[in-house]
């Protein structure tokens, strides 16, 4: 009995650490067919970027897909838009969300401004925001897809990542940061 107990508190941890590597890797997967989604629209029809920001909404009140939430009919699924480690937007639950009326939200938040930069910059990553308690990956990660289709996660115990609240400024230091990678 004793040695079952050492066992399953040995394993315990092992296996919760590869359940977390498994959905990180479903989250890369995610971010990766947006991407590729939105490269096929951009080498189809041009430039799809705006200069309104909708953060990480997918869908507004009104029923109108906006933001990187347009390109969910070039997508498998609209599942693609949670993350499976999200306390706020698993795949799941942004599927029910969509069979609603109402707004959508993504477990991820793009950049709206990225056209005219230059290098390879950050598009679209993890949306985590600590005023709203909202987190991808318990906030000490983050998936992040850049310009040239490449993806990568990141660690970030410190929460370097995390937007602060939701206004523009602070949008803008995430991805600056992100960029950096």
């Amino acid at each position: 009995m004793a040695i079952t107990a050492i066992l399953v508190g040995i394993l315990l941890p092992v296996f919760a650490k590869a359940r977390e590597s498994a959905k990180r890797v479903v989250c890369l997967n995610n971010l990766k067919q947006i991407g590729m989604a939105i490269g096929m629209k951009m080498m189809d029809g041009g430039a799809f970027y705006s200069d309104v920001y909708y953060g990480n909404i997918i869908r507004e009140s009104t029923g109108e897909y906006v933001g990187i939430g347009r390109f969910h009919t070039h997508l498998k699924s609209i599942e693609m838009f949670g993350c499976p480690s999200s306390n706020y937007a698993k795949p799941e639950q942004v599927k029910k969300a969509d069979e609603k009326d109402g707004i959508v939200e993504s477990a991820y938040v793009y950049r709206p401004e990225i056209e005219n930069s230059g290098g390879i910059v950050a598009v679209i990553m993890d949306f985590n925001i600590a005023a709203g308690e909202k987190y991808n990956h318990r906030g000490i990660f983050v998936n992040i897809l850049f310009s040239d289709g490449h993806t990568k996660g990141y660690p970030d115990a410190n929460r370097t990542m995390t937007l602060s609240d939701d206004l523009a400024s602070e949008y803008e230091r995430v991805f600056l940061l992100a960029d950096k990678k």
